[in-house]
């Protein structure tokens, strides 16, 4: 517990984006979990996800072979769900 205060004291205070909820300035990582999924640290991921989105499934699996899932279950994902995947290992 307090080698997580100490962490969040280090990243937090910080603003958080959502494309459709905007700008949040979030005070512990727990608040962040706590507000969902579709979260970042800058607005650009939004535009960079919409546009690996529009690749073929097909290649989008692949570009995702290395996340140690399945290929059955990388398949099972939306394409802006493998799309997310990408942007988030840059």
């Amino acid at each position: 517990m307090k080698n997580e205060i100490a962490q969040d004291s280090k990243e937090f205070p910080k603003f958080l984006y959502h494309k459709t909820e905007g700008a949040k300035l979030f005070q512990t990582a727990e608040e962040v979990k706590e507000a969902g999924k579709g979260w970042e640290d800058t607005p650009a991921k939004f535009s960079e996800v919409e546009e690996i989105s529009k690749l073929p499934e097909s290649e989008l699996v692949e570009m995702n072979k290395d996340s140690g899932l399945k290929e059955s279950t990388l398949k099972r994902r939306t394409k802006k769900e493998l799309a997310q995947m990408i942007v988030e290992k840059k």
